[in-house]
């Protein structure tokens, strides 16, 4: 260690990089080699003599580059699920938080960020959240963050914001969300995605970040039209998140769900209707005990559970993927002119002649009338089956 620091900073250019100042600092400390996680057992192990001198070098110099390189010597042990504990228990967020803020080592500080908060744990983003969440937004609004530094920020945002809102942080701190700005993450996210092109991490990051199925958590039109662009993507894993999503978030609004459905209630309910009143009795007769909603969800469990059985003993996942498509398309629909009910109105249009009336046709022609009729329009609520 005959040169000093100052002299290594000095002539580190940092012009094509600034992560280079943290790989100077790490050979000027002799730190052994790190090209991955398992190197960094050595450190682990002699991990407060190594602490010793980096803390005495950060109090002591005052060249925010310097902090800057000791902080992300830190953000490299934080691959180590060990050592990020011990770097934890030493206040690196406090000191990291700061340095953010300061244009000449903004850069390293927020690489440092982004990149403890993608290997932390729940508890350690909880507490990065508190600390980091105000001050990262406020960086992104000011005028002088270039793209990197603000794709930074949102790397560094969204997986700490992903702590609080996981079930078990939830559960310990029900009062934390509401003393962070989760919405304001949630715009500043959005509008990152419309100005950053090329950052397929962050476009993982957000679609991970709002597949978070919890309430506290609301999406913008904005966050939603991304969901649904999503489903266009041709990787499968993006394409995954952002269907979970949207079925997390509006399966239950809009449609109910079969899968749990209480099919012992709706037998009852089956076998009770000849107690019911006369002109009720009359209404579900004309209509079709078969054809309505909860005795075709009877009907498709059961068919569903038949081809599952079937596939279970001859392994062919062919036959059952086409069993399985017309429990998809079991919906009821009644054509207008087909309205046999006793108040139908007797003031028709006399031009309008109804077409002649159609034999009773089952379930199984009913569902290829439904199929054949690819011009009409989409029913407004598909009624489709989802058991299992």
């Amino acid at each position: 260690m005959s040169r000093t620091i100052d002299d290594i900073i000095s002539s580190v250019d940092q012009s094509r990089s600034s992560w280079a100042i943290v790989g100077a600092l790490w050979k000027h400390f002799e730190l052994p080699p790190a090209s991955a996680p398992a190197d960094l057992v050595p450190i682990t192990r002699d991990f407060e003599r190594v602490y010793g001198l980096l803390d005495a070098e950060y109090r002591r110099t005052k060249n925010e580059s310097v902090k800057a390189g000791i902080m992300g010597i830190y953000a490299t042990m934080s691959a180590d699920t060990n050592l990020r504990g011990k770097v934890f228990r030493k206040g690196i967020v406090s000191k990291l938080v700061p340095l953010a803020s300061n244009p000449q080592c903004r850069t390293v500080a927020l690489i440092s960020l982004a990149t403890i908060a993608s290997n932390g744990d729940v508890q350690e983003r909880v507490e990065l959240a508190k600390a980091c969440a105000r001050p990262l937004l406020q960086v992104l609004k000011e005028q002088d963050v270039d793209s990197f530094a603000t794709y930074l920020c949102l790397m560094a945002l969204t997986n700490a914001c992903m702590g609080p809102l996981d079930g078990h942080a939830l559960a310990m701190y029900p009062r934390l969300l509401a003393s962070l700005p989760i919405p304001e993450v949630v715009r500043a996210l959005t509008e990152g995605l419309h100005r950053l092109t090329g950052a397929p991490d962050l476009v993982r990051t957000a679609a991970a970040f709002f597949s978070l199925g919890v309430p506290q958590l609301e999406l913008t039109p904005s966050a939603n039209n991304f969901l649904i662009a999503g489903l266009r993507s041709a990787d499968l894993k993006l394409k995954g998140r952002c269907l979970s999503a949207l079925i997390c978030r509006y399966g239950e609004v809009w449609e109910p769900d079969y899968g749990t459905a209480n099919h012992t209630k709706y037998a009852a309910c089956l076998a009770g209707i000849q107690r019911a009143p006369q002109n009720l009795r009359s209404a579900i007769q004309a209509f079709g005990v078969d054809r309505c909603e909860f005795a075709v969800t009877l009907g498709s469990d059961s068919d569903f559970q038949t081809a599952l059985q079937t596939a279970y003993a001859d392994r062919d996942m062919y036959a059952l993927g086409k069993a399985m498509a017309p429990l998809l398309l079991r919906y009821v629909t009644i054509p207008p002119w087909r309205d046999t009910s006793a108040h139908a109105s007797t003031h028709a249009d006399p031009r309008r002649r109804p077409p002649p009336e159609a034999p009773a046709r089952n379930m199984q022609t009913q569902n290829h009338d439904c199929a054949a009729r690819r011009g009409a329009p989409a029913p407004s609520r598909l009624r489709g089956v989802c058991v299992g």
